[in-house]
């Protein structure tokens, strides 16, 4: 099969919308948390099954493409309770390595690698500031000519004091210029409610890393501007409660496209 990536493939909606599912906690007082079980956008749909000890099992992707639907799965790989590697197949052809992840002495994961047909092609490093929150994400890119890896663009995201990222500005090469460039920013609103992804942080390994997988709360509105357009693109996320802080609908919709995604929790 062909061995695809999601963090490379996935769509801007799509990428705002992968939550993150740590260990379960309840806020004193509240219901049980929710767990993140489908995505699904006019792309396809995902569906995430999880294991009786509530650990994520699988993640089933549908894809629809103008040939016909095609499934792929991703399995995270577990060692000593750590994420340390996805496999990806499409349900029929043996499992291939999908990415692998490294940890420093902390804990904290610093470098991603992507893989395709048994080999790596790209790769994050990732650095923390003291508080333990993700700051840079360095992308590199394998060039085959050379056989060496380039650093083709980076990203730095901005923390507030609530344990939110309220702006991520991406940086990349431009032909002249012998410095990275900022090419374009996102700034991110929030709500007060618990952030539902953070019942399995390793999700944002296996999907994307993005704000709404990284903060706090949840983003209930994003906006975008880029160096090469003057016109500002919001998009916005609305949540349905039933009681309590933790979700179990989602609905996001993005100008840029007009994409429309729907997220739905469940109680484990």
């Amino acid at each position: 099969m062909s061995n695809n990536n999601l963090t490379r493939k996935a769509t801007a909606a799509l990428l705002l919308a992968t939550f993150g599912l740590s260990s379960a906690f309840t806020v004193p007082g509240e219901p049980q948390p929710t767990y993140l079980t489908s995505i699904s956008s006019s792309g396809g749909r995902t569906t995430v099954e999880y294991n009786a000890d509530k650990t994520i099992s699988r993640l089933v992707l549908v894809h629809k493409g103008e040939s016909g639907d095609y499934n792929e799965v991703i399995k995270p790989v577990y060692e000593n309770g750590r994420l340390v590697k996805t496999m990806a197949s499409d349900g029929e052809s043996a499992d291939e390595v999908n990415t692998t992840l490294e940890y420093n002495p902390q804990g904290q994961v610093t470098k991603i690698s992507y893989y395709r047909n048994e080999a790596v092609y790209a790769y994050d490093s990732l650095a923390y500031n003291e508080a333990g929150q993700l700051t840079i994400r360095h992308l590199y890119t394998l060039q085959a000519s050379k056989g060496t890896f380039d650093n083709s663009g980076y990203q730095e995201y901005t923390w507030d004091n609530a344990g939110d990222i309220v702006r991520q500005d991406n940086y990349g090469k431009q032909p002249g210029f012998s410095k990275f460039l900022r090419l374009s920013s996102i700034s991110y609103r929030y709500d007060n409610k618990v952030n539902s992804r953070q019942q399995h942080p390793e999700l944002r390994w296996v999907l994307e890393l993005q704000p709404a997988n990284l903060s706090a709360h949840n983003v209930v509105a994003e906006t975008l501007t880029s160096a090469r357009s003057s016109r500002a693109v919001t998009s916005t996320c609305t949540y349905t409660y039933a009681g309590g802080k933790f979700p179990l609908k989602a609905t996001y919709t993005s100008d840029a496209d007009r994409e429309i995604v729907k997220m739905e929790f469940t109680r484990l």
